[in-house]
């Protein structure tokens, strides 16, 4: 049964073994993100499935709080989204708005696909982290619980790595 909420997603989606990807060196602003810069940063199906994977991009140490955090940024492919999925991620945790951005301040859940398809694949997303640079190169587990808020679709996490 696919969760229709958050709060429903078992808790063990949100915690375990994870793998940072480094993509700093191919993420630019207003571009996405694609397969072959997830396997240039180290992603195969081996390595990613059963852990968060953490897309590193230096997004958010850079423009967070600023006018260009939302709509300027890189962000995952659809194909990309789709390799993750397919490779049995349980989570995905980013330093920035995963979507490219709609224009219009009028835009719905199907303006947003890479929230749509991991989300329908119950992957939950945990975006917008921050301080990955200090787990580059380190084997560390990711921990973080959402508020239990009834029907929302989104919440605040407090986002620890336990590093191994």
């Amino acid at each position: 049964m696919q969760p229709e909420f958050y709060h429903e997603m078992p808790l063990e989606k949100y915690m375990g073994p994870a793998l940072l990807l480094d993509l700093r060196p191919v993420a630019r602003g207003l571009t996405p993100l694609q397969v072959s810069d997830l396997e240039g940063a180290g992603a195969s199906s081996e390595a990613l499935n059963g852990k968060i994977v953490v897309l590193f991009t230096g997004w958010a140490e850079a423009e967070s709080g600023g006018p260009r955090f939302y709509g300027h940024g890189p962000y995952l492919s659809n194909e990309g989204a789709g390799y993750l999925a397919y490779a049995g991620v349980n989570a995905v945790a980013v330093d920035f708005p995963i979507d490219k951005h709609p224009s219009t301040p009028q835009s719905t859940i199907r303006d947003f696909p890479v929230h749509r398809l991991l989300l329908g694949q119950n992957i939950p997303l945990i975006e917008n982290l921050i301080n990955l640079d200090q787990l580059i190169g380190r084997e560390f587990e990711l921990w973080a619980l959402p508020l239990k808020l009834k029907g929302g679709d989104g919440t605040a996490t407090r986002a620890v790595a336990r590093i191994a």
